[in-house]
């Protein structure tokens, strides 16, 4: 990083803060998804009550899917880390770069469900 008297420092030091940093960027990773699960699981429980239709609870149960498949990416993420240790952190990084593919795939196989609920519908 430069700073302003034009001295470069690095912003990483070592695996260890390396380590950290993705430890603390997994966790909240993780928890924000992880509120979306719960967010939309509620929503589906209430489903009766908040009169969804049958489109409309697809999509509640593919937004969870979604948002759980994140969970997961953050999970593969922390388990490279438990068990490569520290010398892992820039593999526990690039663990994230399954995100557009996992969405990509996603994206597809439930976008042609939706469009045949739809055309049932």
């Amino acid at each position: 990083m430069r700073l302003p008297n034009g001295n470069v420092v690095p912003m990483i030091e070592s695996n260890e803060q390396m380590a950290s940093l993705m430890t603390i960027f997994n966790l909240g990773y993780l928890a924000v998804f992880g509120v979306f699960v719960l967010l939309f699981w509620h929503a589906y429980r209430k489903r009766e009550a908040l009169e969804l239709n049958e489109l409309e609870r697809f999509d509640t149960r593919e937004t969870m899917l979604e948002s759980s498949l994140n969970c997961g990416i953050a999970i593969v993420s922390l388990l490279v880390l438990v068990i490569g240790g520290v010398g892992r952190a820039g593999l526990a990084g690039m663990a994230y770069m399954l995100t557009p593919i996992v969405m990509t795939l996603n994206g597809k196989i439930m976008g042609a469900r939706r469009r045949k609920l739809k055309e049932r519908l």
